[in-house]
């Protein structure tokens, strides 16, 4: 039998290097830059929550780093509605998008006021 010219079998081998390479920077892809992609969206996500919830991000967020929930309790709104006549005139600026945030608000209930529990969100 013949041997293959010699310029068969370089070609062959740059074409079996060409598919180790793809194959090596799938392989990367699939170890570095998929998740470092996935990071940076949890990442970006958070951010775009903490601008979402505006003066209360500070409150929405618990020492660990979990996101809260706002939970009005009635005690603690019946006092404020007595402390303010009943009479409820918003305060401050309204920066957060998110309804609940814009209720409070129109309620004149501000970060801070301790009307308000956090109990944390579950998925």
């Amino acid at each position: 039998m013949l041997d293959p010219p010699k310029s068969a079998s370089t070609y062959g081998q740059i074409i079996g290097d060409g598919q180790q390479t793809v194959t090596f920077l799938s392989a990367i892809r699939d170890l570095v830059v998929m998740p470092a992609s996935a990071a940076w969206d949890k990442r970006r996500a958070a951010q775009t929550l903490r601008e979402r919830l505006g003066e209360w991000a500070t409150e929405a967020v618990d020492s660990r780093g979990r996101w809260q929930h706002p939970v009005l309790r009635g005690d603690a709104f019946e006092k404020h509605l007595i402390d303010k006549d009943g009479v409820l005139k918003p305060s401050g600026e309204l920066i957060s998008s998110f309804a609940w945030a814009q209720l409070l608000f129109a309620l004149d209930i501000r970060p801070g006021g301790k009307i308000l529990e956090w109990r944390l969100i579950h998925h």
